[in-house]
């Protein structure tokens, strides 16, 4: 399972949108594409300091982190998307699977905007 950084903007599952790096877009909120990457560091600093007490104790289950707080683990990442959401509504949040090496994925074409991922 590929590990991703995951952020919820939209309730519903057909306005989801995906924070590219270098993109200009404006979020939900007033929130630029490099705002949100700054705020989603602060999750991931959080999980990695945590990530081998964490694959331990949740061995194959997702996690959601907001800020520096571990919110739950689900059995899917469906269950995950879904708790972030209602827990914390428009704010971006991070979802990975415990025990997952961690990878980056670039997709150049979504990042310079020859493809967008808005519906």
């Amino acid at each position: 399972m590929l590990n991703a950084d995951i952020m919820l903007l939209q309730h519903s599952a057909l306005n989801m949108r995906l924070a590219c790096p270098g993109r200009s877009d404006s979020f939900p909120g007033g929130s630029n594409v490099s705002e949100v990457g700054t705020m989603l560091d602060r999750e991931r600093r959080f999980f990695a300091a945590h990530a081998r007490e964490w694959a331990r104790a949740y061995p194959g289950r997702f996690l959601v982190v907001k800020d520096e707080e571990l919110i739950g683990d689900f059995a899917t990442i469906e269950e995950a998307l879904g708790a972030g959401a209602h827990r914390v509504g428009l704010q971006p949040f991070l979802v990975r699977r415990a025990g997952d090496s961690e990878e980056t994925v670039r997709i150049p074409a979504l990042t310079l905007g020859l493809i967008s991922a808005h519906p």
